[in-house]
Order: C-alpha cells, then sequence, then structure tokens
C-alpha cells in the first residue's frame, strides 16, 4: 500500500514538473516572440525618424543651394540669429551713444581728436580725426581733405558695377564689410550713398571716433553697424599693440604678451585687450544679403582671418575682396605671405594692385607689398 502511494506520488510529481516545463516553454517563446516584435518595432521606429530626418535635410539643401553651398537650416538659422543678435545689439548702442553722448563721454578720447573737412565726388562733410600722433590716416584727411582717392574710387566703381549687374534697386540691400574700420571713414562716406556697411574695429579708441562721425554725419542710420571687435581665426580675448608713430594703426596678437616690440622700423606698444571674432561666423549672414565687398586691412591679420574663412568666401562666391598686404606684418604673425596669395588664385580669384574692374591682373609669384584688389571669377 504504501509503496502504491509512493508510485503514485512520483507520477503526480512528475507530471507536475512535465507541465511546468510545457508552461516554461510556452513563456520563453512568448517571451522570444515579444521580444522579437519589440525589436522590429524599434527598428521600424528608427528607419522611420531616419527617413524623416533625410527628408528634412534634402529639403534644407534645396532651400539652400542657390547660394552654391548646402548648409544644415537649422544650424544655419541658429548660427545667422546669433549674429543678427550681435549686430541689432551693436546698432542699438551706437544709436544710444548718438542719443546720449553724455551717457559715453569719454574725455581722455575728445581731447585726442579735431574736426576737419572730408568729401569725395561731390559729398562733403565735417570728420573727426586724431590731431596729433596718427602720422598715417588722420594727415592725410587732413591734407587732402579726403581719403585714398584711388582706394575710394575703387570701392565706389565696384558697389555701383554690382548694383548695376545684379539689378538691386535699393542700395540698402548691398553690403560692405569692413574689417579694420579705423575712424570709419567708409561707413560714413558709403552709408550716405545708402549702402549697408558693417563696420568692424578693434581699438576702443578708433571705436569711440568712429561712432562719433556716425552720429555727426549718419545719426541713427540703421544701414550702418559699428562694431567694437578684433577679428582673426579664434574667438577669444587678444592683445591690441599701437604703433607708435601712429597711434591709428593697431595690431592684434593673440598668442603674444610682450610689452612691446619692433617690426620693420616702426616700434609697436600694447595698449589694449579686446574680444576677438571669426569671419567664417559672419559669412553666412552676410552671404544671403548681397554681400559684394570685403575689405581687410587689419596689420598683418589678413592671412589669419582669410585662412579661417576661405572656405566659406569661395562657396558663396564672394565677388570682390580687397587687402593691405604687407610682408613683415603677416610674416610677424606667421604666415606665409604667398601663400596668403594662393589662398585667393588657387580658389578662383585673380589679384591686381590698380583695381577690381581693370584686365592688369598680377600672377601669384609677382606680387610686391600694397594693396591688392581680389575679383572672383570662379564659376
Amino acid at each position: 500500500m504504501e509503496s502504491i502511494e509512493f508510485i503514485n506520488i512520483k507520477k503526480i510529481k512528475s507530471k507536475y514538473k512535465k507541465k511546468r516545463k510545457i508552461k516554461n516553454q510556452k513563456k520563453a517563446k512568448f517571451l522570444k516572440c515579444f521580444n522579437y516584435i519589440r525589436l522590429k518595432l524599434i527598428i521600424f521606429c528608427a528607419l522611420l525618424i531616419l527617413i524623416l530626418y533625410l527628408i528634412y535635410l534634402f529639403i534644407s539643401i534645396y532651400n539652400n543651394n542657390s547660394h552654391g553651398f548646402a548648409f544644415i537650416k537649422s544650424y544655419k538659422s541658429s548660427e545667422e540669429n546669433k549674429v543678427n543678435s550681435f549686430i541689432q545689439e551693436s546698432l542699438k548702442m551706437q544709436i544710444d551713444f548718438c542719443n546720449n553722448p553724455d551717457k559715453y563721454l569719454n574725455q581722455e578720447y575728445e581731447n585726442m581728436i579735431i574736426l576737419t573737412d572730408f568729401g569725395f565726388k561731390n559729398i562733403n562733410y565735417q570728420f573727426y580725426i586724431y590731431k596729433e600722433g596718427d602720422n598715417h590716416i588722420s594727415k592725410s584727411i587732413q591734407n587732402i581733405k579726403g581719403y585714398d582717392f584711388k582706394e575710394m574710387g575703387n570701392f565706389y566703381d565696384v558697389l555701383e558695377h554690382y548694383k548695376e549687374t545684379k539689378n538691386i534697386l535699393n542700395k540698402k540691400d548691398i553690403y560692405m564689410l569692413d574689417i579694420g574700420g579705423n575712424l570709419g571713414v567708409y561707413p560714413t562716406y558709403f552709408g550716405k550713398l545708402g549702402y549697408t556697411v558693417i563696420s568692424m574695429e578693434a581699438s576702443p579708441r578708433n571705436y569711440y571716433i568712429s561712432k562719433k562721425n556716425y552720429c555727426g554725419v549718419n545719426r541713427n542710420a540703421e544701414n550702418i553697424i559699428l562694431i567694437n571687435r578684433g577679428v582673426s581665426n579664434q574667438e577669444k580675448i587678444c592683445n591690441y599693440y599701437t604703433q607708435i608713430t601712429g597711434i591709428g594703426n593697431g595690431m592684434l596678437k593673440c598668442d603674444d604678451n610682450r610689452e612691446s616690440f619692433n617690426n620693420n622700423g616702426f616700434l609697436w606698444k600694447k595698449s589694449f585687450e579686446v574680444p576677438i571674432v571669426k569671419l567664417s561666423s559672419f559669412i553666412p549672414y552676410l552671404a544671403n544679403k548681397n554681400l559684394a565687398l570685403i575689405k581687410l586691412d587689419i596689420e598683418g591679420s589678413e592671412a589669419l582671418v582669410v585662412k579661417d574663412a576661405i572656405e566659406f568666401i569661395t562657396k558663396y562666391h564672394i565677388p570682390y575682396i580687397y587687402s593691405e598686404f604687407s610682408v613683415s606684418m603677416i610674416t610677424e604673425h606667421g604666415d606665409d605671405p604667398k601663400e596668403f596669395i594662393k589662398l585667393f588664385t588657387d580658389n578662383g580669384y585673380k589679384v591686381s594692385g590698380e583695381g577690381f574692374l581693370g584686365q592688369n591682373f598680377i600672377e601669384p609669384n609677382s606680387v610686391t607689398p600694397g594693396n591688392l584688389y581680389f575679383t572672383y571669377y570662379g564659376n
């Protein structure tokens, strides 16, 4: 009797184990099936998101292809908004400077300047210059009652030419970028003609005077933007050195903390610390606004700026670029002057020492120090 009961219990246990095994197998099969379906859903959702993102990129590329270079629209918009905010803030500050002069009065700078006559192509006005210590720009303006008529004429001709060839009715829609604005010669004059000029000047002293000139000639005009920033290939705080014999001239040195140095017979002395921006940050914003002309006169930093921005410059086909070309000052910044020229000539530009619209182009190896005009001839 006991053995029969033992056998029955054994059978029951065996039957129970078998049922549990079948149950576990079904459960495992169900989980396997569930995990398979879940994996398929995850893959499907990921592919759907990828397809939607690719469609978004395609639309972005299509929308921006008219400029010859497709940026991701979201990135481009954020960069444009950032630059636009910066420009609007600068405009707001300079207008406030005109409307509240006592708020910004700097007696030290006021004691350094005088008013003189300025004129070009039948436009005449009063212009602030340094009364002493600036032997180049201020004395030139004082002596001829204007500034570098050849250079002014070339800029005038090329902006007018751009307006006619592009059939743009409103000059305000044509932009000039003045890097190394100094006392504000070009913003005041070409702004008075109606063009939009964005001028970038590192020296707080020059910036103060350029705002004085803006208030006197173009008071509260919104087609002139004066920005107190240096321009180089990195965004940081850099030293600004002033030429002892020309206080309006300044050289940026971002990786140098000497109190003074000599370059090509001139003594440069550390004067200010200034914030730096990169040209490449501004080109996408400006290229959408008929950027006709970039002017570079920044005492040797030209090569640093162009190396940073050449991809943007050429892919947006900026038609005209003017640059000072000083072998000694470019070398002072650790760059090769010949490579600076090749940055342009290797990317569809021709170079002239006479102007933008002439045909007397210079071979890259034959370029000598002076003022150079780069004209884009690429497709």
